[in-house]
């Protein structure tokens, strides 16, 4: 059994130099459904940015060496006891873990153990924080718990300006994209930042077998609607490239789509987080040149402010040639040829 070293380098489309290949493949296939091939050019899915969740949820867990959450058959044993249970209670999984954990144990597990461990799969598979206050409900039930609640399309009313991407966000207000493994956390914000889900492949694979998906119904679509509309595949394909370049852990290998919804009523769970990311666009002005540049939402105040701009450097320019001028002269009185 392979375990996680303890640090990652970040190299795109390939693990980490200390994570055997064989070790990547198998837990992008058997925990998320992903492909991952360790061919010369590494084809497949951007593997980093699942394996340092899957070290981040390590260090989540705990230092519990009797767990072995490090190794990788251990997270995907329980992935797959997670997977197989998604009807049953919260309890009765617990006990099934307490029954069936994949590695021999001198003793039983605590109930604080178990619920690390269910933690820990649940967190690495579906990338949310399992509330176990309720533990009569099923894991469906508690999946849904942990997402956006549904509104009403019928009771939702705005939409979003045609502008609304990510590439516009950071070019005319310096809103920057911070990414995060946690679903619950996507498209949270704060006066200069957007949190936004990395892991678009998961979201895919779990779309891919309805049958297995616990989140309530259409809520991975409509996360992947959001993704389409911060990312623009079809306009800002070079952008999202350069952008996966740069940020080596993240997972943007988005599909040709659509023209977005622009209408709230279409996002009904995450439909109060994009309005309040308007509102901060709304609300947030230009502070460099480069931002004014590509503000023109206020076409009157751009123009005004390029033409005072200009004149100002005109007006620098002639007044530093005025001057020049003027000394040349002062000399040319002192000192006749």
């Amino acid at each position: 059994m392979t375990k996680l070293s303890d640090r990652r380098r970040r190299r795109r489309l390939k693990p980490h130099r200390k994570v055997d290949n064989n070790v990547c493949r198998e837990l992008l296939r058997e925990v998320w459904q992903l492909d991952w091939q360790f061919t010369p050019k590494y084809a497949g899915v951007p593997p980093n940015s699942y394996l340092g969740h899957w070290e981040d949820c390590i260090v989540a867990a705990g230092d519990d060496p009797t767990l072995s959450l490090e190794e990788h058959v251990v997270a995907i044993s329980l992935t797959r006891i997670i997977k197989d249970s998604l009807d049953k209670q919260l309890d009765e999984i617990q006990n099934d873990f307490r029954s069936n954990y994949p590695v021999q144990l001198t003793s039983q597990l605590s109930d604080e153990q178990v619920q690390t461990a269910v933690s820990f799969a649940t967190s690495l598979w579906l990338h949310i924080s399992l509330d176990f206050s309720s533990p009569s409900l099923t894991f469906k039930q508690a999946v849904r718990n942990c997402v956006p609640e549904k509104t009403d399309p019928k009771s939702i009313t705005g939409e979003l300006s045609h502008d609304f991407c990510a590439k516009h966000l950071s070019r005319k207000t310096g809103i920057s994209i911070d990414w995060t493994d946690k679903i619950e956390e996507h498209l949270t914000c704060d006066e200069s930042s957007i949190k936004v889900f990395r892991s678009y492949s998961m979201l895919l694979a779990v779309q891919r077998q309805p049958q297995r998906d616990p989140f309530p119904p259409g809520f991975v679509n409509e996360t992947i609607q959001t993704l389409y509309l911060l990312f623009r595949p079809l306009e800002h394909a070079r952008w999202n490239i350069k952008r996966m370049e740069k940020h080596q852990d993240i997972d943007l290998e988005f599909a040709i789509s659509e023209w977005q919804e622009k209408e709230l009523k279409e996002y009904p769970y995450w439909h109060h987080h994009l309005a309040a990311i308007q509102k901060l666009y709304d609300r947030k002005r230009p502070t460099t040149l480069r931002q004014w540049f590509f503000d023109r939402r206020d076409r009157a105040q751009w123009a005004t402010f390029w033409v005072a701009f200009v004149v100002f450097v005109l007006t620098v320019i002639f007044g530093i040639i005025s001057s020049i001028t003027s000394i040349l002269q002062v000399y040319a009185a002192y000192h006749p040829l």
